[in-house]
């Protein structure tokens, strides 16, 4: 590694320190975790009943694809468990500054060749709610995947269906979905 190469990757990791240090409330918050004191909520359950690849071609809309094959399976609840392809407009949202207990979203959207590196995500009473990472030419692309996303070549998404899982996702507290347990399985 040349010295040039040295003095911008120790000044990128010194940037990336500094940006990582937010204060007492911070530090307050990791000693909570780590002290085991969390909001934290563990569902366990269900078991794996099929397994799903949808494949999509040129032009296709991604999220609107899914929500399709979702529906002609009849999946209440599902998983992600992976995607290869391509696509030539990414529709997401990012969290962009935490003002109080509200943190404030940014709606993006990007056009140009980029390889999906990830999707990931649940399906629960047949709402999606994905997740995705991107390379585009110069950089890395992440959020949550909006309507209007559109695949470039061809995309692949493996989606394994879910049987025996108490769950809905439904508003919760700072007007946000969140999974909830429910006792009654549709």
């Amino acid at each position: 590694m040349s010295s040039t190469s040295r003095r911008r990757l120790n000044e990128s990791s010194r940037r990336r320190s500094a940006s990582n240090c937010s204060g007492s409330k911070r530090s307050r918050d990791h000693r909570k975790r780590v002290m085991g004191q969390t909001d934290m909520e563990l569902f366990s359950g269900g078991t794996i009943k099929d397994i799903h690849i949808i494949q999509l071609a040129r032009h296709e809309l991604l999220l609107e694809s899914i929500v399709s094959a979702i529906g002609d399976l009849k999946l209440s609840h599902a998983v992600v468990l992976g995607a290869v392809g391509s696509l030539r407009k990414l529709v997401y949202h990012q969290p962009v500054e935490e003002v109080g207990s509200v943190v404030r979203e940014a709606d993006c959207t990007i056009e140009e060749p980029m390889e999906i590196l990830s999707l990931s995500g649940t399906v629960m009473n047949s709402v999606p709610h994905f997740h995705i990472v991107v390379s585009g030419a110069n950089r890395l692309y992440g959020g949550h995947v909006k309507m209007g996303t559109e695949v470039l070549s061809i995309a692949e998404i493996t989606v394994a269906s879910l049987e025996n899982l108490p769950l809905e996702r439904r508003m919760g507290p700072y007007n946000q979905r969140k999974l909830f347990p429910y006792t009654s399985m549709a």
